[in-house]
């Protein structure tokens, strides 16, 4: 497999490695180390480039001034690189395959290289779960952030409860791990990664209640609108009318009296009709006639139409009108007051009072009517005279 892929060393980063890891370096080169790590996080082959450069330095190898400067290069790039990376170092293949047997008893290595490369397994596998640990709360972040409470899919609310329920459990694995770590660095980063797990799970609690609290919300008001929706169909409920049959008969047996009692005959309609008072069309002229001012019915009253003489004052009267009528032309005209014409009626019936003769006191009788022409024209005077 290794002669298909070609020489580990011909890569970029295999040429740093190979650089890196050479014996003749009397102390670690850390300029160059961080520059392995740049292209192992920089470089899409990076991470699988130098685990094959690492694990050819590795393999079979006794000279173990190089397998230190191998693992120091190993160790740098599992605390500096991603996740990419950590997997493949935390894979069993090269945990098995190549740092379990560079400690082999056979190989007797010396004691300090022993516990680098136990150091080292303990953290690349640290390091792989801790990556699924940040995962997995940066998702629940995520999540928390554009979630709304009670308006969340069915879907994303499962998922969220499950990425609560592994966080949780991941939390307990750190808590052990904090107490039986003695690498200052691994605890630093261990309480790093439970304090980002706390902080997680306050996000979660609260989006909890608020959800809860709209869920019940919701609840009351479709509780409250579904009773006033609903009717009380009960004996006692006022939306039910009991039939009340005993009072039917009653109601029918008076209101059959009641009919009973009308008298409908021909003698009743027609004693009915007779009794009404007959409209005469004469007593509405009547009323209209009284409606007119009490000055002018006193004066008519007084005024004795039968005398020829104050029929010839009225109608010299009016003709004298007329002709100031008719001379004043297109000038504004002036009507009578009726102060005036009542004034004008005073003085006639005053000259009328004077010129009538005494009755004889030996033959009393009743006046003398008028002939016919003269009532007729006495109306129409008078008729001239409703017209001013």
């Amino acid at each position: 497999m290794e002669f298909l892929l070609g020489n580990p060393y011909s890569t970029p980063v295999g040429q740093c490695i190979e650089k890196a890891t050479d014996g003749s370096l009397q102390n670690e080169d850390w300029t160059l180390n961080m520059e392995i790590c740049d292209i192992i996080n920089e470089t899409e082959e990076g991470p699988k480039d130098a685990i094959r450069a690492v694990k050819k330095r590795l393999n079979g190898n006794r000279n173990y001034r190089e397998v230190m400067l191998a693992l120091t290069v190993l160790e740098t790039c599992v605390k500096n690189c991603g996740h990419r990376f950590h997997v493949l170092v935390a894979n069993r293949d090269f945990i098995d395959g190549v740092l379990v047997k560079v400690i082999s008893p056979k190989n007797n290595p010396p004691t300090i290289v022993q516990d680098k490369v136990l150091a080292l397994i303990q953290i690349a596998r640290l390091r792989s779960e801790l990556d699924i640990v940040r995962g997995n709360s940066k998702v629940m972040s995520e999540m928390l952030t554009e979630m709304v409470p009670g308006q969340e899919d069915a879907s994303d609310l499962e998922l969220l409860q499950e990425l609560n329920r592994t966080c949780r459990a991941m939390q307990q694995r750190i808590v052990e791990l904090i107490s039986r770590v003695s690498n200052e660095e691994v605890t630093e980063e261990l309480l790093h990664v439970n304090d980002d797990l706390n902080n997680i799970f306050l996000r979660y609690e609260r989006y909890e209640r608020y959800r809860l609290g709209r869920a019940a919300q919701n609840n009351g008001v479709l509780n409250e609108a579904t009773e006033d929706n609903l009717i009380d169909l009960g004996p006692g409920s006022p939306a039910v009318v009991s039939p009340r049959v005993s009072s039917a008969p009653t109601s029918i047996a008076s209101l059959s009296t009641q009919l009973a009692g009308l008298d409908v005959g021909v003698d009743s309609v027609s004693g009915t009709l007779s009794s009404l008072p007959t409209h005469n069309p004469q007593d509405d002229f009547d009323m209209f006639a009284q409606t007119r001012t009490s000055s002018l019915a006193d004066q008519r009253k007084n005024v004795k139409y039968e005398d020829p003489q104050a029929l010839g004052g009225l109608a010299s009267a009016l003709d004298v009108r007329q002709q100031n009528t008719s001379g004043k032309g297109d000038e504004a005209e002036e009507g009578v007051t009726s102060e005036e014409f009542d004034k004008f009626l005073e003085e006639r019936a005053k000259a009328a009072d004077t010129a009538l003769p005494s009755p004889p006191s030996g033959d009393p009788g009743p006046p003398v009517s008028s002939s016919g022409s003269s009532r007729k024209k006495a109306e129409r005077t008078e008729d001239a005279l409703f017209a001013l």
